[in-house]
C-alpha cells in the first residue's frame, strides 16, 4: 500500500491532477497570514496521549508541521509526534480531521481525512512551493506560494485520484438525489468542503432506508 501511495503523489508532484486542484498564488504577506491561523482543537500524540491546544498548520514543509501553543512557549509537532488532530474550520463551517500517515518507505505526512466509510475514504493532502517572479518597473523580486490542494479515494488497500466520474460512481445509488441537493446549495466538486457536505448527505440517504 505503501508503494502505491508513493507512486500516487509522485504523480500528484509532476502536476496531472489540474481537474481536482485548488490552486492559488499569495503574496509572502498573505502566505504569512495564513500560516498564522490558529485553531483550537485536539491533538493525540503517538503513544495515544490526547492533548488539547492551540495550533497552526504549517504545509510548506514536506508532511507539514504542527506550531502548538505550550503556555508562553510553542512547541513543533512533526508527523512522527501525532497520531491525529482536529479542530473546527470556521471558514469552512465543519470539523477537520487529520491523521499521520505513511505516504513511502520513509515519509510520513499529515492527511486530511474529508470522509470516511465502510467502503471507501477521501483524503487530501496540501503542498506548497514557493516561486520568484520579478516586476519589470522596479527590478525588485516578491516570493509568491502556490499552495496546492490534492484529492484521493481510498478503497481497500489502493488509492485513485479524485475526479467527477469516480465520485458519481461511488455514490451511483443516489446520484440523482445528491445532484439535486448540490445544485440547491449551489454546491462545488473543486471544494473539500462541498464534497464532505454531499457525502455527508449520502450517508443519511442510505442511512434512511436501512
Amino acid at each position: 500500500m505503501r508503494v502505491v501511495l508513493l507512486f500516487l503523489l509522485t504523480f500528484l508532484s509532476i502536476d496531472c491532477l489540474s481537474q481536482t486542484r485548488v490552486h492559488y498564488s499569495e503574496s509572502p504577506q498573505r502566505l504569512n497570514k495564513k500560516l498564522d491561523q490558529w485553531h483550537e482543537g485536539e491533538i493525540t500524540l503517538v503513544g495515544g496521549t490526547a492533548i488539547e491546544a492551540a495550533f497552526a498548520i504549517n504545509p510548506m514543509v514536506e508532511g507539514g508541521l504542527l506550531k502548538v501553543k505550550d503556555g508562553k512557549k510553542l512547541i513543533t509537532l512533526t508527523p512522527y509526534d501525532i497520531e491525529n488532530f482536529s479542530f473546527i474550520d470556521k471558514e469552512q463551517d465543519r470539523r477537520r480531521y487529520f491523521e499521520s500517515l505513511d505516504v513511502s518507505d520513509d515519509q510520513q505526512a499529515l492527511v486530511e481525512i474529508i470522509y470516511r466509510n465502510e467502503d471507501f475514504e477521501l483524503h487530501g493532502i496540501e503542498s506548497v512551493q514557493t516561486a520568484y517572479t520579478y516586476y519589470i518597473d522596479n527590478g525588485s523580486r516578491w516570493s509568491f506560494s502556490s499552495n496546492k490542494f490534492y484529492m484521493f479515494f481510498k478503497m481497500g488497500g489502493e488509492y485513485m485520484r479524485f475526479s467527477r466520474k469516480v465520485f458519481w460512481n461511488l455514490v451511483y445509488q443516489k446520484e440523482d438525489e445528491l445532484k439535486t441537493f448540490k445544485k440547491e446549495n449551489n454546491l462545488y466538486l473543486s471544494s473539500p468542503a462541498h464534497i464532505s457536505s454531499l457525502l455527508n448527505y449520502y450517508d443519511l440517504l442510505i442511512n434512511e432506508e436501512n
